[in-house]
């Protein structure tokens, strides 16, 4: 794959770093904000996908630019999300092909898809009551979490009620990403936990999700998707 990273803070550099140790893809551009115009000439740079871990004040401007030049994108940047009906319904006018996810990593993915299996089981038993908490270096943006959201609406589904899962966000020096999941009653406790070690694992699901997004035309969520790849 031609590979455009749009973002190359510390997300960009380790996808970087993953291509070129395994030496099956090549990166054809890198964006920052001071070559940011490049991202309306893509076709020029024979942009096979974009990688997107840019910023939220500019990533809607991004996604308008994918879609107009039919390039496949995977959107890492968060922030955004109240807007995504909108995006979704341009990328489907257009027939794009995007990917977007609150975290590329396939442990946080098989940690979704095992709180859903919980809540599940959970929702017979209504003396449980639930809270996330989320950890994360202190410039992360948003709060809470992307991931902290998804995790919650994916747990309120499998519960199938309206309860208001309450997130505590915690903002450290050191933190990649921590996220955990508490299940607890007056009697007892189980918790769930999710810890990052390092960035590898959202660059490498990035680009297991580039390679997939070429081949497909929609509006996804890695979340629905990672289990195909």
């Amino acid at each position: 794959m031609n590979i455009v990273l749009a973002g190359y803070g510390k997300m960009g550099k380790m996808i970087e770093s993953i291509v070129l140790r395994e030496q099956h893809d090549r990166i054809v551009l890198r964006v920052t904000s001071a070559n940011k115009g490049e991202l309306q000439h893509l076709k020029t740079y024979q942009a096979d996908v974009v990688i997107d871990f840019s910023k939220p004040d500019v990533i809607l401007e991004n996604i308008n630019a994918y879609i107009n030049q039919k390039i496949p994108a995977v959107i890492g940047t968060t922030g955004w999300y109240h807007q995504i009906n909108e995006i979704h319904e341009q990328s489907q006018f257009h027939q794009a092909s995007i990917v977007w996810g609150s975290n590329f990593s396939i442990g946080v993915n098989l940690f979704f898809r095992i709180n859903q299996y919980a809540a599940t089981l959970l929702k017979h038993y209504s003396e449980y009551h639930i809270n996330i908490t989320e950890t994360h270096h202190k410039n992360k943006m948003d709060k809470p979490s992307g991931t902290a959201q998804i995790l919650s609406h994916l747990i309120q589904q499998n519960l199938n009620n309206s309860l208001n899962i309450p997130i505590e966000s915690i903002r450290d020096e050191n933190s990649v990403g921590l996220h955990s999941a508490r299940y607890h009653s007056a009697i007892d406790e189980i918790e769930l936990i999710h810890n990052a070690h390092n960035r590898e694992g959202f660059a490498v699901g990035s680009l297991k999700a580039a390679s997939w997004i070429i081949r497909h035309q929609g509006f996804y969520n890695f979340a629905d998707i990672f289990e195909q790849l």
